[in-house]
């Protein structure tokens, strides 16, 4: 008897066959050149001095930008994350390019003879943004916009301006914490200062209230960004920074009188030295519920985490 060997059928290919013949593109991220490492080293190197000065200014207590020692990782994040935008791009180098990154060279060296950290901060987005430009051409520009743009978050805003936001705010600040501390005694206020029963409380600039608004703004313009809502609704997120972070800040001044009444000096400046981030967190925190009730909490389709 002749036995008959039978042939199993090949198995079904676990992927279209267009996918098996034709090799999935790359991201533009995947085809950095060696030339391109080149200049970021040269960058490194070239705003080395910049970052220092300005790590310095950062990492001042109290400092109201200290959020920014975070926006340059942070934007490097977003683009990786929006690396689906560059598939299919085709690096077209553009001059317009060069002539900005001309501009931020120039920003820098006027901004280091001048000792002014707003310039040269300004002369590397500058830089960065030109050097996109020349290299991969507008349209890389254009999908990478905002991680460019946020970019302008670590620029140190000159002391002027910071004094112009600073005093509007303080006044608001003394008003509502000198309004939250009523039931809890005797209140007046001189001034910068409230006087509570024995204990007086003086809102210096530090505790005006810029060092909750300007994190809680970045973060939520970052945040915003990434979800998907209409345009309506994140603008009315956004404007909800400010009054949010005035009320959470008056609700700080307002334990500090408290915790200086009832345990003296020394229990109230500890309170103070440790009580900003967590005012920070709570400002955000309090910004993703409203978020979420009004629908703004899924992440955009061209995030990938």
């Amino acid at each position: 008897k002749l036995r008959m060997n039978t042939l199993e059928p090949l198995p079904a290919p676990t992927a279209p066959l267009a996918e098996i013949a034709a090799p999935r593109e790359k991201s533009l991220f995947s085809r950095l050149a060696p030339m391109d490492w080149l200049l970021v080293g040269c960058l490194v190197a070239l705003f080395a001095p910049m970052f220092r000065d300005m790590v310095a200014l950062w990492t001042i207590p109290e400092a109201p930008q200290s959020y920014a020692l975070l926006v340059l990782p942070a934007s490097l994040m977003l683009a990786w994350m929006l690396r689906s935008r560059l598939i299919g791009v085709t690096p077209r180098p553009a001059a317009g390019g060069w002539a900005l990154l001309a501009l931020g060279l120039a920003l820098l060296l006027v901004g280091t003879l001048a000792v002014a950290l707003t310039l040269s901060a300004v002369g590397f987005v500058c830089v960065i943004t030109g050097l996109v430009w020349a290299r991969y051409g507008g349209e890389v520009v254009k999908r990478m916009g905002f991680p460019l743009a946020f970019l302008l978050a670590l620029v140190p805003f000159p002391s002027e301006m910071l004094n112009l936001m600073t005093f509007p705010l303080q006044g608001l600040s003394v008003r509502g914490a000198a309004l939250m501390l009523r039931p809890f005694g005797d209140v007046a206020v001189e001034g910068t200062q409230i006087h509570i029963n024995n204990y007086a409380l003086d809102v210096i600039a530090p505790c005006s209230g810029l060092t909750i608004v300007l994190p809680i703004f970045v973060l939520a313009a970052y945040y915003l960004y990434m979800v998907s809502a209409p345009l309506w609704k994140k603008f009315t997120l956004l404007a909800l920074t400010l009054p949010i972070a005035m009320f959470v800040n008056a609700v700080r001044v307002t334990l500090i009188g408290i915790v200086g009444d009832n345990y003296g000096v020394r229990a109230a400046n500890t309170f103070h030295d440790y009580s900003g981030l967590i005012t920070v967190v709570l400002g955000f925190v309090a910004l993703i519920f409203i978020a979420q009730e009004m629908k703004c909490n899924e992440l955009h389709e061209e995030i990938a985490l």
